[in-house]
């Protein structure tokens, strides 16, 4: 599979889904994605996103992918509202998580997940951030065939 980007649009709002939340959805439509390739093209697709038209100087690709995502330039200030921000690079955030399948019987199995996720200090600063803590609990039920 020979992919570039990966992109999708989300009410108006291009979005770059994080590869292993990719990669199980293309398996299940029957392709065989290499999850090295789809890391490949997510970054590519942030990449793609600067305005340089040279590539980035080396140690400056981390703070171009936060600026795309928690920067605010002093255009996208006017517009909205927010102060300028421009961060450095660093860790975006730390997600933990546990899960549980149990199995039902021969062909239904149910699954539990409790997740959180909490932005790290570069990220937590950036003006268009609401909450740096995010939880998710998933319950779901699966068939097997």
């Amino acid at each position: 599979m020979d992919v570039s980007a990966i992109l999708l649009d989300a009410g108006g709002v291009l979005v770059f889904p994080r590869p292993g939340l990719v990669w199980p959805s293309l398996r299940a439509a029957g392709l065989e994605p290499d999850l090295a390739t789809l890391e490949r093209a997510h970054y590519h697709a942030m990449l793609a996103q600067d305005v340089e038209a040279e590539p980035p100087a080396p140690g400056t690709w981390w703070r171009n992918y936060m600026q795309t995502y928690f920067g605010v330039t002093p255009q996208q200030s006017v517009a909205s509202g927010f102060a300028v921000y421009t961060p450095k690079a660093g860790l975006q955030r730390v997600d933990v998580g546990v899960g549980a399948e149990y199995k039902l019987s021969a062909t239904l199995k149910l699954k539990t997940q409790l997740g959180g996720s909490r932005l790290c200090r570069i990220a937590e600063r950036s003006p268009i951030v609401a909450k740096p803590t995010s939880g998710v609990v998933s319950v779901g039920l699966s068939y097997v065939f």
